[in-house]
């Protein structure tokens, strides 16, 4: 929706695209018959257009349901507070993942704007405006958690295109440098590549553990959990679990989600009242077993029995959000590792 949004605005407020109109108005057309159907279908999943996780996750102040409801002082404070700071985290989470990052980008967006004025190759904003404002966009009509959550996992196609200017950015840097100074454009070429590389480096490195600490979690938490079930539950029992993922995978079960990711149930009883929507819903569905972390439901699992635990020493997946804490010197990233919840 947004890049699509992002191509309109190009295609109009472009001069030398203004021509193509015809052309955009065919691309809607097929847009629309693509989104139709989509819609129509979250709509009688959800009983929005939007996907349930969407609902889920967002909840009912979202700016499609603030617009819909009225709700003036939500689209404020979506619009003027949340997309800008969603911008401003993005720019932060890039700085976190390589200091070079923000400084690239934004090179590579000023020297294509200075080419687009000469050059017709750059003639079109639509890069510049997705690299630029998707994250706005994401921060204004679902600003779930921040770009940073989950190391990026939530912004990372907008991450791979800063990538990208930062690239052109720093080369259209060396190239302008050239011309005035050869020896001071292939000095601040190096400097950018081994520092840049040692970024990449570093890193890479940590992100390999992170990712083999997450594995490792999940397998000693979720996989395990999904086993026990599997051997120790009859095939009519239903799991209410927060996991539908691992979880529901290995145990072969029924599975209630706590979560709402895919429970449209729980999702309608929570836009009527969410400090009853689990209860209600508990109550409709009645679950045989509960697979749950206490930490994250301790009322449920003060109330029944435990019949089987399972946990890890370094959980850094199944409960918590791993995050680096970067600390840097001339831009050489250095990482000290944290858990926070």
């Amino acid at each position: 929706l947004l890049l699509f949004f992002f191509l309109a605005v190009d295609r109009v407020g472009n001069r030398k695209n203004r021509a193509r109109t015809v052309d955009l108005g065919k691309s809607i057309a097929v847009y629309a018959l693509l989104l139709v159907p989509y819609f129509g279908l979250n709509h009688q999943l959800s009983g929005s257009f939007f996907p349930l996780t969407f609902q889920a996750k967002v909840g009912a102040e979202n700016f499609p349901a603030a617009i819909l409801h009225g709700d003036w002082e939500t689209v404020r404070q979506l619009t003027l507070v949340s997309g800008p700071r969603y911008f401003v985290e993005f720019v932060h989470h890039l700085y976190l993942t390589n200091p070079l990052l923000p400084a690239g980008l934004f090179l590579g967006v000023g020297f294509w704007l200075a080419r687009r004025r000469t050059d017709p190759r750059y003639a079109s904003l639509f890069p510049v405006l997705a690299v630029l404002l998707y994250a706005v966009g994401i921060g204004v009509i679902s600003p779930f958690k921040g770009p940073g959550f989950q190391t990026g996992r939530y912004i990372a196609n907008q991450t791979a295109l800063a990538v990208v200017f930062a690239v052109l950015g720093y080369y259209w840097l060396f190239e302008a440098l050239r011309r005035w100074r050869r020896k001071l454009a292939v000095s601040i070429l190096c400097a950018v590549a081994l520092i840049g590389g040692i970024n990449g480096v570093v890193s890479q490195v940590s992100m390999v553990r992170i990712e083999a600490e997450s594995v490792a979690s999940i397998n000693g938490i979720q996989v395990r959990t999904g086993k026990w079930l599997n051997e120790h539950t009859p095939p009519s029992a239903v799991i209410a679990t927060h996991d539908i993922g691992a979880i529901a995978y290995f145990g072969e079960r029924v599975v209630a989600d706590l979560g709402g990711l895919v429970a449209p149930d729980l999702v309608a009883l929570r836009r009527q009242d969410p400090a009853t929507a689990l209860g209600e819903y508990l109550a409709l569905i009645r679950p045989t077993h509960y697979a749950l972390a206490p930490e994250v439901f301790g009322d449920l699992h003060r109330a029944h029995r435990p019949v089987a635990s399972f946990s890890v020493q370094n959980n850094v997946a199944s409960l918590y959000d791993f995050r680096p804490r970067i600390v840097t010197a001339l831009g050489v990233v250095m990482l000290g590792m944290e858990i926070e919840p």
